[in-house]
């Protein structure tokens, strides 16, 4: 009796596990044909777009094949026997004769490929930094007998150096530290440098 009992329950237990293995494939099976399903639609659009570009070649294929047609009957046909009658006017004026019909083609040829080589180029434009003009630079002046206006620089330039002006005008000479004589009472008033005539308001 035990014996069997093992062996039912042996069995119940494997029986599970099968049952839940059969479930994990049918799981795996559904994810397979979505992926089938989709894989197939995929496939069904590339088979259309390449019936599609299969049509548009033979379409091109077959104008290109009208088009040389066309081009040897006219070569060939009406336009040689008109070449030929205009040659030979020309050649009765004395102009010389008409170039062959190679020859412009491969002149547009080589004109069409010029304009798109001179079309792909990037243009480029210079770009110069404005000069400011004199009317705009700060000026000092400089009173004496004679009247000139110095540049101010920025401080970010070395000053240049001062030139004396040119004239009857004496340049000023450096003077010594401290008040002058007979200003010690005085508030304001004028002093005259006796070197150089400048006078200069106190």
């Amino acid at each position: 009796m035990d014996l069997h009992t093992a062996h039912i329950l042996s069995a119940h237990a494997t029986l599970e596990q099968r049952s839940k293995a059969i479930q994990d494939v049918k799981e795996q099976k559904n994810k397979l044909e979505s992926e089938r399903t989709r894989l197939l639609s995929s496939l069904r659009q590339v088979n259309e777009d390449r019936d599609k570009a299969d049509m548009l070649e033979s379409t091109l294929e077959k104008e290109c094949s009208d088009l040389r047609t066309k081009i040897t009957t006219l070569s060939e046909g009406e336009y040689a026997v008109t070449k030929r009658d205009v040659d030979r006017l020309r050649q009765e004026l004395g102009e010389p004769a008409l170039p062959s019909l190679q020859t412009m083609l491969d002149e547009k040829s080589a004109q069409y490929l010029n304009e798109r080589r001179l079309n792909g180029q990037p243009t480029t434009t210079s770009s110069t930094a404005p000069v400011p003009s004199s009317s705009s630079i700060p000026t000092t002046t400089i009173t004496g007998s004679a009247s000139f206006s110095v540049p101010i620089t920025p401080a970010t330039h070395k000053r240049p150096p001062e030139e004396a002006p040119t004239g009857s005008v004496t340049p000023v000479t450096k003077r010594p530290r401290g008040r002058p004589r007979g200003s010690k009472n005085k508030k304001s008033g004028t002093v005259e440098d006796p070197a150089g005539g400048v006078q200069m308001t106190l």
